[in-house]
């Protein structure tokens, strides 16, 4: 019997040590990547010389993992070198994967970074998260950049910050990318600690999000943050959206029931700035997607920051010879709708001259420049870029040349600002009313249908099947095998 225990101790002291060391040799094996990672981040291929270089390393050594799902995600290594190829940072990557809706289709893919510890990539804010956007369906590659320019130039509070960067994955060269900041609530980024961020998205995507609230015409808003909301909470903010249009289609932009005016619901200056950007972008994803808002500790709802504006600026689907006001579909988008019963109020359609005369029109008369400054330090990167990703990047605008580009998109500008100087500094009464008639004939507001998700019937499966699915199961089941054995050969052996 003595003899039988020990077998059996020396047994699965054997098994236990196999089980370990497979994880130990893991262990090795990544180590030894990290490592390699390290020294290779200081023999990466050349770069353009004259934007700076990210080089990032994966765990595997691979992004195939990461490409093959959009939620799945690996930890590495990041280094970022200036210009000058001089190193500015190096850190943990906890996580790298990918990002986007219809871009993540193009093969050119768009990832999400969240570092180890919160810091400063390139002069940008400290934080944690970060995009890199890769810009696949911009001929011109800077619309998000000369939106964000543009946004920061009319003093809208919150615009995301932004660098374009050469991109190397375990050593290949990636393209041309858009280093960004990631919208969220954070000193630094927000600066609104106890809100909410919102944002317009389609029925289709927002069934994939944790926490979503329809309005009445079941148009979803994607609540971001916070993360984990209550019932209460959610209900809460339903009655908010409610009260507040109630005031903004009452006659008089008052609340009946709370006698509040809608400007204690919505912020004037941002709304009002928000308005125009969206009248020089002509961005056909306004109010449909990637359309967010945010509200302050106080209950007050802002426009911004925006976002996704490679469908923007000559590359939409509206006539660019007339008003975003005075065509659209307002009686799906809910944004337009706002924005067609806002600019009936006289205090708000004051504001938008204001704003226009103030500080839209002097950042236009500049924009044509910013172009130029913005493409070319970006001219050496982009010929790299198309070399990675040739062929055409669009259906509606297939022409990769950058002179081509760049021309189509100074051109859109040019005209643009010349139709909004008429509208708003020529004609302005004149535009006036035509919003009013607009407001006046505005159809009623029809009800999203809610997008059911075909789900393909999952084969049912055992508890046993379950239970044996795991690596360490079918360690503890190898280990009892052992040990049968053991005791079977035991007794053979006693006869």
């Amino acid at each position: 019997m003595y003899r039988l225990r020990k077998i059996l101790l020396l047994g699965s002291m054997i098994a236990v040590y196999v089980f370990f060391s497979i994880f130990s040799i893991a262990d090795e094996y990544f180590e030894e990547k990290e490592e390699k990672g390290s020294e290779e981040s200081e023999n990466f291929p050349a770069h353009s010389g004259n934007i700076p270089v990210v080089q990032i390393t994966t765990k595997s050594g691979s992004l195939s993992y990461i490409e093959s799902d959009k939620e799945n995600f690996e930890s590495g290594f990041i280094t970022i070198l200036s210009e000058d190829g001089d190193p500015v940072y190096y850190g943990q990557l906890d996580r790298m994967k990918g990002r986007g809706n219809t871009s993540w289709d193009a093969p050119k893919k768009s990832y999400s970074l969240k570092l180890a510890s919160e810091a400063s990539l390139l002069g940008m804010e400290s934080a944690q998260d970060w995009i890199l956007s890769a810009d696949y369906y911009d001929g011109a590659y800077i619309r998000n950049s000369l939106g964000f320019w543009l946004a920061d130039r009319v003093g809208l509070e919150y615009v995301a910050d932004s660098r374009f960067v050469d991109l190397y994955v375990n050593g290949e060269y990636r393209g041309l990318y858009e280093l960004m900041e990631r919208i969220e609530l954070e000193e630094g980024r927000i600066p609104v600690l106890d809100g909410w961020l919102l944002e317009m998205d389609y029925p289709e995507r927002a069934i994939y999000e944790e926490n979503v609230l329809y309005l009445e015409n079941g148009q979803p808003v994607v609540i971001h943050e916070p993360e984990n909301v209550s019932y209460r909470e959610m209900e809460a903010l339903e009655d908010w959206f409610m009260e507040m249009e109630k005031a903004l289609y009452a006659d008089d932009y008052i609340n009946p029931d709370t006698g509040k005016g809608i400007f204690e619901y919505l912020d004037l200056e941002s709304f009002a700035r928000k308005y125009l950007l969206e009248e020089v972008f002509l961005n056909m994803d306004m109010g449909v997607t990637s359309h967010y808002l945010y509200m302050d500790e106080s209950g007050k709802l802002y426009e911004g920051p925006p976002w996704d504006l490679d469908n923007a600026m000559g590359r939409g689907n509206y006539d660019e010879d007339e008003l975003l006001l005075l065509q659209g579909d307002p009686s799906r988008n809910q944004m337009l709708r706002w924005y067609i019963r806002l600019c009936g109020n006289d205090t708000f359609y004051e504001t938008v001259l204001r704003e226009w005369e103030d500080n839209m029109y002097p950042a236009l008369q500049e924009i044509e420049d910013e172009v130029d400054e913005l493409l070319e330090p970006l001219e050496a990167s982009i010929q790299m870029d198309q070399e990675r990703w040739p062929g055409s990047r669009s259906m509606t605008m297939p022409n990769t040349d950058l002179d081509y580009n760049a021309s189509f998109l100074k051109e859109y500008l040019s005209e643009r600002t010349e139709l909004l100087y008429r509208a708003f500094s020529v004609d302005s009464q004149k535009t006036k009313e035509r919003f009013q008639d607009r407001m006046d004939e505005m159809p009623e507001e029809m009800v999203i249908e809610p997008y059911e998700e075909e789900r393909e019937e999952v084969e049912s499966f055992s508890v046993k099947e379950y239970l044996f699915a795991g690596h360490g199961m079918i360690a503890l089941f190898l280990l009892l095998m052992v040990m049968i054995l053991l005791i079977v050969a035991d007794r053979r052996r006693n006869g």
